[in-house]
């Protein structure tokens, strides 16, 4: 698969679509959330913990939008569609890889210039 895909609400009955094919997926990271751990003393004697972390998987992407329409139909799937990091969204990568995800960023740079255009997009797994 030679393209990135998103999908509204699910790629498996999507009400809306968006390819690109100029795009890659970059190194996915883990983001490791530490919460205060408050341990409880079992009946037994026994220490336990409710809360010790939280994982999320981020999954940077890089976007060559080639030609005007692209651009805008990004910026409509940002304002309109998924209503910024609001609703989620099936995301489908170049190994056919499919996730679940929002956007993350409040405000998303995608200029007026000449084309292509490269603007990144940071999704987090839900």
């Amino acid at each position: 698969m030679n393209y990135i895909r998103f999908d509204y609400p699910t790629k498996a009955s999507p009400t809306t679509s968006l390819v690109f094919y100029h795009a890659v997926q970059l190194e996915p990271h883990v983001l490791k959330d530490e919460y205060p751990n408050p341990l409880i003393t079992t009946l037994d004697g026994t220490d336990y913990s409710y809360r010790k972390a939280v994982y999320r998987t981020i999954l940077p992407l890089k976007i060559d939008l080639m030609l005007s329409i692209e651009r805008s139909d990004l910026i409509n799937w940002i304002n309109n569609i998924v209503l910024g990091g609001f609703r989620a969204f099936d995301y489908t990568n170049q190994a056919n890889t499919t996730y679940n995800v929002k956007i993350m960023e409040d405000m998303l740079d995608i200029g007026e210039g000449s084309y292509p255009y490269s603007t990144e997009l940071t999704l987090l797994v839900t």
